[in-house]
């Protein structure tokens, strides 16, 4: 059946929302390795950012569907699309001050590598809560989002790179504010499914820290019982390390 026009709205609203976050992504992907390749001592200032900030997306990743389970899928996105946005608005300010230095570059990249970790997970776990288990509507959904969000891509590395030419790195990252700001209203504007309630978490702290091993545990067996999931895994994370 074709969809309802409440979920044609709200998959436009994710599209819309994915490519102006993507187009002010490149910002960050360009700028800041660029600001410390230049500001503070070259190549090995660059590889201990990129450490940072994917160590830090695989940690902070890992709480995100029991944030979504709390708050819902579109509120713990919008509100991580927003608190990324304040980190880069803070990292700004603070180089605007003459303050910045790798003592205070890497962890507010760490906070901002943790925070995508968030994005990216809980936006790949709202389609399936626009259009329940419909292949074909998923399939369409997803060539559709990954034209726009490559075109988006291409756009935002384009703009970076004239302003890092015209201003430099530190203020080309002013276009990543605005548009992670605008992105977080279309997704807070996102009505979507919700999914059944998790139990909760015994034992306060201690039991929601148990319940995160618990995750990371399940999706391990998930990915390491699978040989196409391995395969996938080895692909991702060997060009990583390289």
């Amino acid at each position: 059946p074709a969809p309802s026009p409440e979920t044609v709205q709200n998959v436009r609203r994710m599209m819309i929302g994915t490519s102006v976050m993507k187009s002010g992504m490149e910002t960050i992907t360009l700028s800041v390795p660029l600001l410390a390749l230049t500001a503070f001592g070259g190549i090995s200032a660059v590889a201990g950012l990129v450490v940072v900030y994917g160590l830090s997306q695989a940690i902070f990743a890992a709480s995100a569907g029991g944030l979504a389970d709390r708050f819902s899928a579109r509120k713990v996105l919008a509100g991580a699309v927003l608190t990324q946005a304040a980190l880069v608005g803070t990292l700004i300010a603070v180089g605007a001050a003459g303050a910045l230095s790798m003592p205070t570059l890497i962890p507010l990249y760490l906070l901002i590598g943790g925070v995508t970790g968030v994005i990216e997970t809980t936006r790949h776990s709202i389609p399936t809560l626009l259009l329940g288990q419909d292949e074909a509507a998923l399939k369409r959904y997803n060539a559709k989002l990954h034209i726009s969000y490559e075109v988006a891509g291409v756009v935002g590395a384009l703009a970076a790179g004239a302003l890092i030419g015209f201003a430099g790195p530190l203020w080309s990252l002013i276009i990543q504010p605005p548009a992670f700001a605008f992105a977080a209203w279309y997704f807070w504007r996102v009505k979507h499914l919700v999914p059944a309630a998790a139990p909760p978490a015994d034992g306060g702290i201690r039991g929601r820290i148990a319940d995160y091993f618990k995750d990371i545990k399940a999706g391990s067996k998930l990915v390491l019982g699978d040989g196409r999931m391995r395969w996938i895994a080895l692909a991702f994370v060997l060009p990583q390390i390289v």
